[in-house]
């Protein structure tokens, strides 16, 4: 199965590269908001967690505990996420986001496209109560990046076209000028590294992935109640 897949591999440097951006990402909205910059980075992370989760569905031997793993992080990184972000409680994090990519995934293996129906319209249903990181169309990509696996060509193009869409549905605004500009677009540099043929030996402990986004959103609160 293994040979099927022409994309990058090496999760481990793919999850270290993600957590990265992810951070600078997260520096740049709860203690710089006017430095856009730091935002710009941050736009490669979600694709990257996004192709990974897409990997991770692929190769797992047990998609219920996966699925369980990825609910109660979410439970737990919720009130942290809600204390640095503000908004609802029903704003959720990112791994309610990977969660649903992650059933949609069980549906398409298992031949079930109703499922995905379903589960599209409940996700965007939410949304008017309440919101996903990076919203149904982030749920989405998850899908579009495992039904892509194996060709580099159908990666480039319909992942592409799909964070080129992104953009268009989360323009950022800059402070105090009243414009919004796609920087979202810039996501789709991130396709770089999840095409790029690389290989390392590099591995990232399951304790160390899953647990740097609570404690890094607990740190950045206790510094944003310092400034």
């Amino acid at each position: 199965m293994e040979n099927a897949i022409q994309t990058n591999q090496n999760t481990g440097m793919l999850k270290l590269l993600a957590l990265a951006t992810m951070l600078v990402d997260h520096i740049g909205a709860v203690l710089f908001p006017q430095a856009v910059w730091l935002r710009i980075i941050g736009r490669v992370s979600y694709p990257l967690f996004a192709y990974c989760m897409a990997l991770g569905g692929y190769f797992t031997h047990d998609l219920w505990s996966y699925a369980k793993r990825l609910l109660c992080l979410g439970i737990v990184s919720q009130p942290v996420y809600v204390l640095c972000f503000g908004g609802s409680w029903l704003d959720l994090n990112i791994f309610f986001t990977l969660l649903a990519g992650l059933l949609g995934i069980f549906c398409i293996q298992k031949r079930r496209y109703w499922g995905n129906i379903v589960l599209a319209g409940l996700v965007i249903a939410f949304w008017n109560i309440g919101s996903f990181s990076y919203g149904a169309m982030g749920v989405a990509l998850i899908w579009v990046f495992y039904l892509c696996l194996n060709s580099r060509i159908k990666t480039a193009f319909f992942a592409g076209l799909w964070l080129l869409a992104l953009s268009r549905f989360y323009p950022y605004p800059v402070l105090g000028t009243g414009i919004n500009i796609p920087i979202q677009a810039l996501a789709v540099f991130s396709l770089v590294f999840i095409l790029m043929p690389l290989k390392t030996n590099w591995r990232l402990p399951k304790w160390l992935f899953y647990g740097f986004y609570p404690a890094h959103l607990l740190v950045l609160y206790a510094l944003l109640q310092l400034v």
